[in-house]
C-alpha cells in the first residue's frame, strides 16, 4: 500500500467509482472471460468494493514481496485450459474496454506472442500471454 494516502490504491476514487471497479468494468466490457483479483494487504475492503462484480479473489500471502508475487499467485489459479492470461494493474483506472478487446483479438491471432499495450510509444500494461 502506498504510504502517502490512507486508502489502498484500489479504493481511491475515480469519477463516480473506485480504481478497482473501473478496471474490472473495463476488463469485463472488453471481453475478458473471467476476472481474478489478487489481494494482499487489507483484502477485506477491496473485496467489499468488488463483491457484486462477479470476480474471483485470489489471496496473495506473499504480498510483502511485491508485484511479482501477485503475478505468480494469479498464474497458479489460472485454469489449465485457459488460452491466455491478461494482466492489468490497479493504478490504471483509465483503462479502456477497447484496449482489452484489441489485446484479446491480437492474442487470439497469435497466442505464442506476449503482447504489451503501449501509450504514446511507451510499453506498459496491460499485457497478455499464453498460459
Amino acid at each position: 500500500m502506498a504510504t502517502r494516502q490512507e486508502l489502498p490504491k484500489a479504493l481511491l476514487p475515480y469519477g463516480r467509482t473506485s480504481f478497482s471497479r473501473s478496471i474490472v468494468a473495463a476488463l469485463q466490457k472488453g471481453g475478458a472471460d473471467h476476472t481474478y483479483v489478487v489481494v494482499g494487504h487489507d483484502p477485506g475492503s477491496i473485496m467489499a468494493d468488488l463483491c457484486e462484480m462477479g470476480v474471483t479473489f485470489v489471496y496473495n500471502r506473499q504480498w510483502p514481496k511485491g508485484q511479482l508475487s501477485s503475478l505468480q499467485a494469479a498464474i497458479r489459479v489460472c485454469p489449465r485450459g485457459s488460452t491466455g492470461l491478461l494482466v492489468a494493474l490497479v493504478d490504471q483506472p483509465g483503462l479502456k474496454p477497447s484496449t482489452i478487446r484489441q489485446l484479446i483479438l491480437r492474442h487470439q491471432r497469435d497466442p505464442r506472442k506476449i503482447l504489451v499495450a503501449s501509450y504514446r510509444g511507451r510499453a506498459g500494461h496491460p499485457v497478455i500471454f499464453s498460459r
